[in-house]
This record gives structure tokens, C-alpha cells and sequence, in this order.
């Protein structure tokens, strides 16, 4: 397991090397496993505003619906090859990524890596 987003003491998301999203509650698993498309999960967060975002080894991010566990819109590309790490900083508009490659097309570059704008209401 690479990724754990916990929702409360008895709901929670994982994800890791297997590129599954698993929800849990109670300690059961909700449903079956989302394929992701990334191989390889290497990160995962919740966003303020009710989403999962995940990055892996294909260098891309993916939103998805806390709550139903659907893709929301399409893969946002990290302009990494990889992506190791994603964290939302506190005042929740954006996301940190840190990965193999430098900041390309549209990011904005910050201090290890690059940061990009969470999408809200998509």
C-alpha cells in the first residue's frame, strides 16, 4: 500500500503498486477495486472539497468522487515522468508534485517540484 485517505475511524481509501483504488468500511471492502490507469499508485489525498486525487509512475494525477469512486474529468498531466508524492497544502487550492522530471506547460514552479491548481466542481 502506497496511499491511505482516512474518511473517519471506520471509512478509508488505499491504493499501491497493484494501481487499485480500494474503499473500506468497517474493515470491509466496499465494492470492487477501481483500476486507476497508472500502473502504480505512489500517492493519494483527499481534497476540501470531496475528492481523491491519485499519481503514479505514469506521471499523470486522477480525481475521482469520494463518496461513488468515479473518474471525474480527465487525467491532468504532471509534466513528470513519475509522480511520487502529492500533498494538499492547507489552504486547498493546490497540490504538490513531486516527481522524476521538471515543471512543463502551465505549472507554476515551486520550491521541489512543481504545483498545480486543484479543479473544483468538476
Amino acid at each position: 500500500m502506497r496511499g491511505l485517505v482516512v474518511i473517519s475511524d471506520q471509512e478509508w481509501w488505499t491504493a499501491g503498486d497493484d494501481g487499485l483504488l480500494q474503499h473500506w468500511i468497517g474493515g470491509l471492502r466496499q465494492g470492487p477495486p477501481i483500476v486507476t490507469g497508472h500502473g502504480s499508485v505512489q500517492s493519494l489525498v483527499r481534497t476540501p472539497d470531496g475528492q481523491l486525487l491519485s499519481a503514479g509512475i505514469d506521471g499523470f494525477l486522477r480525481r475521482w468522487d469520494l463518496r461513488t469512486g468515479q473518474s471525474l474529468g480527465r487525467p491532468l498531466r504532471s509534466g513528470h515522468l513519475e509522480v511520487w508524492s502529492l500533498v494538499v497544502l492547507p489552504n486547498g487550492d493546490w497540490v504538490s508534485v513531486v516527481g522524476r522530471v521538471g515543471c512543463s506547460g502551465g505549472a507554476r514552479a515551486g520550491p521541489g517540484g512543481c504545483r498545480y491548481q486543484v479543479a473544483r466542481g468538476r
